[in-house]
């Protein structure tokens, strides 16, 4: 089985600490960068346009803060969020937000694989879940049109291995 490329976004208004995940991210098997921005509405427009599954976002950035950039995420049912920030005093509001991760720069690696780890979990159980309600869908249609059928009556239910 193939694992499919989680895609990112980077968002920080400091260059260096955009290079920095860059670098990081190139040692990890099965990402790639989609696309990095440094201040937040270009962080919210990239995340409308590039669809990533992922936003590495920071929290004090100028014209959209990190927060205000999540609750458009949210709001929109997104991309998952790993907050990238040089303060731990915003890691319970975080959080809040719903956020994947809080990781506090200057990044450790470990903390970043560990974090993008979580988002693939995520994303996963996310894709698991609308399998689920999608097949749901076609066994209700297929039981109103059993229904609403005149002729012979079949099985009510079948068993599916996997």
């Amino acid at each position: 089985m193939s694992i499919d490329k989680l895609r990112l976004l980077l968002a920080d208004d400091e260059p260096l600490a955009l290079r920095r995940l860059k670098v990081a991210l190139q040692a990890i098997p099965h990402v790639e960068v989609v696309g990095a921005v440094n201040d937040g509405a270009q962080a919210i427009a990239a995340m409308r346009e590039l669809r990533p599954d992922v936003v590495l976002l920071d929290i004090r950035m100028p014209l959209a803060n990190g927060f205000e950039v999540a609750n458009a995420v949210e709001d929109s049912g997104g991309p998952a969020v790993i907050f990238v920030s040089a303060f731990d005093s915003y890691a319970l509001r975080a959080f809040q937000t719903s956020a994947v991760d809080y990781l506090v720069k200057p990044v450790e690696f470990e903390r970043l694989a560990s974090a993008l780890g979580r988002a693939r979990e995520r994303r996963a159980a996310k894709d698991a879940g609308r399998r689920a309600e999608e097949l749901q869908a076609v066994l209700e249609a297929l039981k109103k049109e059993s229904d609403e059928r005149d002729g012979p009556r079949y099985e009510k239910e079948f068993w599916i291995r996997d």
